[in-house]
């Protein structure tokens, strides 16, 4: 561990984000301490990295588990969310288009925009492939709600078909 922490601490940003992931899978420390910790971590990481590395940083900023005094950085998460899904992630187009679907992070509810970043993630169509399957769940169950609420088959933009 102290290696990983000397590496990150030098700038690899690989290490840095498997630092956060040490961070995230808890300890006796509590759960919301343990990611505050893996705040500074990330933000290194971000800085220099990949998308794969803003994705945990944003949903931190998004989720409240940062040293602010409203506890949530929204817009910052929101950034970053969306630069990594344009520089091809796939969780993030996932995250990014159910938050398009709910008009959650105080997105206004859209559901074109969220269908377009679904399927963007759910067709293979972005480079960068680090969905878990549990992202990929939450993608095709917010892509169902972007379904014609109508019967008699598909929609032209829909790549899924409605179950009759």
């Amino acid at each position: 561990m102290e290696e990983c922490i000397e590496k990150a601490k030098r700038g690899d940003t690989d290490e840095m984000c498997d630092l956060h992931m040490e961070y995230s899978d808890g300890s006796d420390w509590g759960y919301s301490k343990v990611l505050k910790g893996a705040v500074p971590l990330l933000e290194m990481a971000a800085k220099g990295g990949s998308p794969v590395h803003k994705v945990p940083l944003a949903l931190l900023y998004l989720e409240g588990f940062v040293d602010e005094p409203t506890g949530k950085r929204v817009s910052d998460g929101l950034v970053l969310m969306t630069e990594a899904a344009m520089e091809g992630s796939d969780a993030a187009a996932a995250y990014l288009g159910s938050f398009y679907v709910d008009g959650k992070h105080g997105l206004h509810k859209d559901l074109d925009k969220g269908r377009r970043w679904l399927d963007r993630c759910l067709s293979g169509q972005c480079a960068v492939k680090h969905m878990t399957e549990t992202d990929r769940e939450v993608a095709v169950w917010a892509r169902s709600a972007c379904l014609p609420l109508w019967s008699g088959g598909q929609s032209a933009n829909s790549p899924i078909p409605i179950d009759e």
